[in-house]
């Protein structure tokens, strides 16, 4: 959103690294793009940004449980794998009636994709033995979330630092969620398997006057 008449662009770049104390890589990538085109008393505006990301993480629990006379032991490991992929696009205009009044329309969709895997393998030996692998993962499902803002702004001529601003937001979100469990029991021999569903809908809306 800038004053300069003309045509401005910027774009950016980056890159970050990922231990998962198994090996080093570039698990983590950014870009973003701004166009801004001014021309009289109308300015566009136009923005796009891309996030990526990755993380592992190891654990392992080794555990004594004593009860009574009954004690057992539990040895578990697990290995989580989460990945992400947000993206976000926005694009508006002001409209600078005069050096005093100044009003703009915002507009912006935010799409979010991400997904994540955990596997344990459990023992359990003692009174109640039990042996098993668990295999959990959510699809690739986004997640969606539209949004629009009008903001309104008069500055004073006569008194130095008196504002009027008048700004309204709505926003809608949509995010569904599916989430598998899969267990396999080697000792006592059965299988497992739940999903589990949500979907999550939320609309706001934000009005606000401020004098000063």
């Amino acid at each position: 959103k800038k004053k300069t008449l003309g045509f401005n662009i910027s774009a950016s770049i980056g890159a970050g690294m990922s231990d998962d104390k198994k090996n080093v890589y570039f698990g983590k990538y950014n870009a973003s793009l701004n166009l801004n085109f001014r021309v009289k008393k109308v300015n566009f505006f136009l923005s796009y940004s891309f996030r990526s990301f990755s993380f592992t993480n190891h654990s392992t629990m080794n555990r004594m449980n004593v009860f009574n006379n009954d004690t057992s032991f539990l040895n578990q490991k697990s290995e989580y794998i989460m990945n992400g992929r947000p993206q976000n696009v926005r694009a508006g205009i002001d409209y600078f009636i005069n050096d005093n009044n100044t009003i703009s329309f915002e507009f912006g969709y935010r799409r979010r994709m991400h997904y994540h895997i955990n596997d344990i393998t459990s023992l359990t030996t003692g009174k109640n033995n039990s042996f098993y692998n668990q295999h959990s993962y959510n699809p690739k499902l986004p997640t969606h979330n539209f949004n629009a803002s009008i903001n309104y702004k008069y500055t004073s001529p006569t008194v130095k630092g008196r504002e009027l601003t008048i700004d309204m937001f709505f926003s809608d979100n949509n995010r569904y969620d599916q989430n598998i469990v899969e267990k396999n029991y080697i000792i006592p021999p059965y299988d497992y398997y739940q999903s589990t569903i949500t979907d999550n809908n939320g609309r706001i809306f934000n009005a606000q006057i401020d004098f000063v």
